[in-house]
């Protein structure tokens, strides 16, 4: 049940919205990710390589996101552009967008991927993780030439694909995060934490994982974020019809393999 103006829970109408997104993506490119990708949290299990905090290190970690988004790349190029530097600008959301990312595909031909980043950002080792998972949410949106034409909309649908592809659990934290010695929380991407919760609660139980797996996931989340996705979790769950018909899913012994 729900209540009205449950506090945990996007509004019903992002609900209806946040789920056909991610049931677009499933009749698009497949159940694969969204079923049996591995859900990537930010820890040396899935990043083992040490942080230097310059190019060099956001190269390493973008080949290792578009590894897990199953993305081959020859080439990819990283720019560390300061805040006031104009060549910023490309490729990068801007005006009412402006701050969705710090760190942005610039452009994706073929096999050769283009991301830029602002420099003030790789001092937070934890935001650049998730900032890249956007970014290669966006490759692979451009890739699978699923962009649509409105910006706005487009950037609600990068958030969207990144829980698709198994990086719910680095995004739902960054759409709200209090970093030490920041006195005021940074974002990355433009759902509301809420909405990003909501999706990853999807995949769980989509997912049919148990009540020690919920655990294992919500224990490396924000309190806040911890409580959005056992509430969106705990709807999903009562959810008729059931999340996996409403996802297009098919049946547990039809799932594609890992």
């Amino acid at each position: 049940m729900v209540a009205e103006g449950d506090i945990l829970l996007p509004p019903d109408g992002d609900r209806e919205w946040l789920l056909g997104a991610l049931a677009e993506l499933v009749r698009a490119c497949g159940p694969a990710p969204l079923l049996v990708a591995p859900l990537i949290a930010g820890d040396a299990r899935f990043f083992p390589d040490p942080w230097a905090g310059g190019k060099a290190s956001v190269r390493r970690l973008l080949r290792r996101l578009l590894g897990y988004a199953g993305i081959d790349a020859d080439t990819v190029e990283v720019e560390v552009y300061g805040a006031d530097d104009e060549r910023a600008r490309v490729g990068r959301p801007s005006g009412n967008l402006a701050g969705v990312s710090d760190l942005w595909l610039v452009e994706a031909r073929g096999a050769t991927l283009r991301f830029a980043v602002e420099g003030t950002l790789l001092a937070d080792p934890e935001a650049v993780v998730a900032a890249a998972a956007r970014a290669v949410a966006d490759a692979f949106r451009s890739l699978r030439s699923l962009r649509v034409r409105d910006a706005t909309e487009e950037q609600r649908r990068i958030d969207v694909t990144a829980v698709y592809l198994g990086f719910g659990r680095l995004t739902v934290d960054a759409a709200h995060r209090y970093a030490s010695g920041r006195p005021r929380p940074s974002r990355q991407g433009l759902l509301s934490p809420k909405a990003v919760a909501f999706l990853l609660g999807a995949v769980i139980v989509a997912r049919e994982l148990d009540a020690r797996a919920l655990k294992a996931i919500a224990s490396g989340l924000q309190a806040n974020q911890r409580a959005f996705v056992r509430r969106s979790v705990e709807l999903l769950q009562e959810e008729r019809p059931p999340i996996a018909e409403r996802l297009g899913l098919p049946p547990r012994d039809a799932w594609p393999e890992a």
